[in-house]
């Protein structure tokens, strides 16, 4: 419906029906014009003038010319130069914005702001000073929504133009779908990192995006025209024959070639690998025209399996050349492989064969069988790892000897850390057991041998003694004869004692009798001399040597030797020689420093030297048979506790004249 404004025809068009067919004439080409140029055809003004007077000239009523404004959707407005509305023509009014009657008489700065009322006023100035049609494009806020128009605005007089104005909104929106299609798939194909290829059954590229020119080597549009052999593919007799069986195939069967990794080479000649996404083209005939190939770069993937494969075919090597048995199982304890080693000792042809049994299937008894289970079993839940288990072999070999195995069982993860299974290396240690069960052995014996060693050791030496050669034993054989210890003791007693009259028996008894009681003899004196503590020197013959206050210090040292002198006197009553007499002792004591050490490389001996020992030798070989002499040194330590009888000077060689006296007893 018109505004009511537009009612009034002769109001709002005071001019004859001519006038009036000219300004529709001029509309008419407008809006004509305006049409053409929203689906982007241009056609000259002349012609369009020829159109709308065909159009006038055909409406010959005013209801003809009303029905026509009523069905208009253009806006028409007459302004003067200034912008001022001075005619208003709308069957739209939501168009306007506002009411006309609004609208009349004002300029464009009444109605739009300062920026936009300059823009329309200055199209209106180019009209009227060109007085040419201008068309323009504009927007306006209309309740609040963008509203595009397209605007023809034409000269009617020096000083007013005719505007007429079309909603081009709808338009304008298809236009910017399109191109924002049109981008979308221009992203589409360029911006993803895959090649797009289109090629017809000559196999000739008919197109290549960005990405694939760029991942081939090449620049733009070089590859277009090209064929596939060549540039894509290697250029040999071979590649052009697969081409073709490849037509031929894809003809036929296309679904088998959807998916394809080829091996294609770069514009250097550098292989690249290819997985391509094919999609044949027909045409309305049903005859393939093009195939659509869509492709991803596998090179790193082909090239990780290739160094996958290198390492597997190296691990297969090891696993296969290590002295140990490998094999693994599934969660549900099936053997999926082993290694050569394994599969000999389980009695297969090769690894191969394991693959899908169990261990009911291999071994002798299903008792055994179930104890292997069982312990693989328990890896896996507890997901923990048992290693070098010591076991014997349930499956014995041929020779039914013992085979003892140690045995290491591992959970297998996936890659997000679940059980899926369980690795098993066996390692034959039958001969390290042997080894080891010989070793053992050879150090029982070894330490048998060394405690006997010892013990003759201490039968020689006393055992700080012993100790300190074991600790520097490595320096025995160093010292070229020179003492190998040696140490001053400033306080030690001394003993010497003879038995009177055995030489002279020794001519008259047998050789095995006469050792045989002189053993008897010295090993009762060996035993008095460890139940007082004191240290046996050495036996010469049938003389004794004692010493008491080394190598261990003892404050008591003079009444340890007086009381084994004592002791040593009544013992010796017990043997008789052979005329049935018993037997006497002639022994000598004396107190002071003495010297003691280990000399010699070889039957080295723990001895002492000073003159303390020459003055007890002395008290010895000038006593009495049956008598205990000592110095005045030994007399002045024991005069308190013990029965001493004064013998007076006697001439001691070397020594001079000293006083000594006889022990005889404990006070």
């Amino acid at each position: 419906m018109l505004p009511s404004t537009m009612t009034n025809w002769s109001a709002i068009y005071p001019y004859t029906p001519h006038i009036l067919l000219v300004w529709l004439g001029v509309f008419a080409l407008v809006a004509l014009l305006t049409g053409l140029i929203s689906i982007g055809i241009r056609q000259s003004l002349s012609h369009l003038c020829q159109r709308s007077k065909a159009l006038t000239n055909s409406l010959n009523s005013d209801s003809e010319l009303r029905a026509l404004f009523e069905a208009m959707t253009e806006l028409i407005f007459v302004k003067d130069r200034q912008g001022r509305y001075l005619k208003i023509v709308s069957a739209n009014p939501d168009l306007l914005g506002q009411p006309v009657e609004a609208m009349l008489g004002k300029t464009e700065y009444d109605l739009l702001a300062r920026s936009q009322a300059d823009q329309f006023v200055g199209y209106i100035h180019q009209a009227l000073d060109s007085q040419q049609t201008v068309q323009v494009e504009y927007r306006l806020t209309l309740a609040d929504r963008m509203v595009w128009f397209a605007a023809s605005i034409s000269p009617i007089s020096k000083d007013s133009v005719l505007w007429v104005a079309r909603d081009i909104t709808e338009h304008k929106q298809t236009l910017e779908a399109l191109r924002a299609s049109e981008a979308q798939y221009r992203d589409l194909v360029e911006t993803p990192n895959c090649i797009i290829l289109r090629w017809d059954v000559q196999g000739k590229i008919k197109f290549i995006n960005r990405y694939g020119q760029t991942f081939f080597g090449y620049d733009d549009d070089q590859l277009l025209n090209c064929s596939l052999v060549g540039t894509l593919v290697p250029n040999t007799p071979r590649s052009q024959r697969m081409l073709s069986i490849l037509i031929r195939a894809i003809r036929k069967r296309p679904e088998r070639y959807r998916i394809r990794t080829v091996e294609t080479i770069h514009k250097t000649g550098k292989t690249v690998w290819v997985t391509w996404a094919n999609k044949p083209i027909f045409n309305e005939e049903g005859e393939l025209i093009e195939v659509l190939s869509i492709g991803t770069d596998v090179t790193e993937r082909k090239q990780a399996e290739a160094a996958l494969r290198e390492k597997e075919e190296y691990l297969r090597l090891v696993i296969d050349n290590i002295p140990q048995q490998v094999f693994w199982k599934d969660i549900n304890l099936v053997f999926l492989g082993c290694n050569k080693k394994w599969a000999k000792t389980a009695g297969l042809d090769n690894p191969e064969v394991v693959v899908g049994k169990t261990d009911y299937d291999l071994l002798p008894s299903r008792d055994i069988a179930e104890l292997y289970r069982q312990q693989d079993a328990r890896v896996i839940s507890r997901n923990q790892a048992e290693f070098h288990v010591v076991e014997t072999k349930q499956k014995p070999p041929v020779d039914g000897q013992t085979v003892w195995l140690d045995v290491s069982k591992i959970p297998i993860h996936d890659p997000q850390g679940n059980v899926v299974g369980v690795l098993g290396v066996l390692e034959d240690i039958t001969q390290r057991i042997q080894v080891e069960k010989q070793r053992l052995q050879a150090e029982a014996d070894l330490r048998a041998e060394q405690e006997k060693s010892e013990r003759l050791l201490l039968n020689i030496l006393p055992e700080a003694i012993a100790q300190q050669l074991k600790q520097n034993h490595s320096t025995l054989g160093k010292y070229h004869g020179e003492a190998l210890i040696a140490e001053q003791f400033d306080d030690v007693t001394i003993l010497f004692a003879d038995i009177v009259g055995f030489t002279p028996l020794s001519s008259r008894m047998p050789p095995t009798e006469l050792v045989q009681l002189l053993g008897t003899i010295i090993s009762t004196f060996d035993l008095l001399s460890e139940e007082y503590g004191l240290e046996k020197i050495k036996t010469i013959g049938d003389a004794y040597m004692v010493a008491c206050g080394l190598p261990l210090p003892r404050f008591d040292h003079t009444e340890a030797i007086a009381d084994m002198a004592l002791e040593m006197q009544r013992v010796i009553t017990q043997f008789r020689m052979d005329t049935g007499e018993a037997f006497q002792l002639r022994i000598g004591i004396n107190t002071g420093p003495v010297i003691a050490g280990v000399i010699g490389m070889k039957k080295f001996i723990y001895d002492l030297w000073g003159d303390t020992v020459n003055v007890a030798s002395r008290m010895e070989s000038q006593g009495t048979s049956g008598g205990i002499q000592v110095t005045q040194a030994t007399y002045e330590r024991l005069k308190d506790q013990y029965v001493l009888e004064k013998r007076g000077i006697i001439e001691v060689k070397g020594k001079g004249e000293m006083l000594t006296y006889w022990l005889t007893g404990k006070a």
